[in-house]
């Protein structure tokens, strides 16, 4: 007989993990889609970019590269802005 209401709390122990795990997960919010401008020849030309973008009062996000800790590899710096602004950063940097 114990033992069956050890499996009951069991059982009920983990379904009240599941719903607050589900809760905990359902708190991220919104998110906002990105688009991918263009990659960069390197870090400099992608500050530049984002540069050239927080004057346009365009907020953007440089994704890649290697943060400083090692020379960073050409051709690795992707510059992402919101999915709303992306025809405007494209004018303003002058890409396609």
């Amino acid at each position: 007989m114990a033992s069956f209401f050890v499996l009951v709390a069991i059982v009920i122990g983990l379904f009240l993990g599941f719903l607050f795990l589900r809760a905990l997960a359902s708190r991220r919010g919104p998110t906002t889609p990105l688009v991918r401008i263009g990659i960069t020849s390197g870090e400099n030309e992608a500050q530049l970019w984002q540069q050239a973008l927080t004057h346009a009062g365009i907020w953007s996000r440089i994704i890649g590269g290697t943060g400083g800790a090692y020379p960073s590899i050409p051709y690795q710096h992707e510059l992402w802005v919101k999915a709303k602004d992306a025809e405007l950063a494209r004018d303003v940097l002058g890409v396609d």
